[in-house]
C-alpha cells in the first residue's frame, strides 16, 4: 500500500530506518537484493540532490554578501546571516557527505566557502 500523502515522509522515514539496522544481513531472495540495491542508489541520490541543494545556497549567500558589502546598512546583517546560516550549513554538508570531497560541486563550494569566510572577517 502507498504512503499518503500528508503523512510520506514520516512513513518513509520509519521504514529506511528499519532497512538500516538490516542492511548488512545475508539476504537469499533475489528480488529483496535487487529491492536493496536500488534503495542504496536513491539514497545516494538523494544525498547528490540535497548537496547541490547547499552548494546553491552557499553560492548564493555569497553573492548577495559580495553586493552588499558596501552598504554600510545592510553590511552587518549581511555578515550575519553568512555566519548563522550560509556557513553552518556548509561546515555541516562538509561532515555529512565526506564521500563528495573531490567532486567539482564541493570543490567549488569550498572556494565559495573560504571566501565568505574571509569576506565575513570583520
Amino acid at each position: 500500500m502507498g504512503n499518503m500523502s500528508y503523512c510520506r515522509f514520516e512513513n518513509t522515514l520509519s521504514s529506511l530506518l528499519d532497512c538500516l539496522e538490516h542492511l548488512d544481513d545475508k539476504l537469499e531472495d533475489e528480488s529483496e537484493l535487487k529491492a536493496r540495491n536500488k534503495l542504496i542508489k536513491l539514497c545516494r541520490e538523494i544525498s547528490a540532490r540535497t548537496f547541490k541543494a547547499h552548494v546553491y545556497n552557499l553560492k548564493h549567500d555569497l553573492k548577495y554578501l559580495r553586493e552588499h558589502l558596501n552598504d554600510a546598512g545592510i553590511k552587518p546583517y549581511a555578515i550575519y546571516w553568512a555566519k548563522q546560516h550560509s556557513m553552518p550549513e556548509f561546515e555541516s554538508t562538509l561532515i555529512k557527505y565526506p564521500e563528495y570531497n573531490q567532486h567539482p560541486d564541493f570543490i567549488k563550494a569550498n572556494e565559495l566557502y573560504n571566501e565568505l569566510k574571509k569576506l565575513c572577517e570583520v
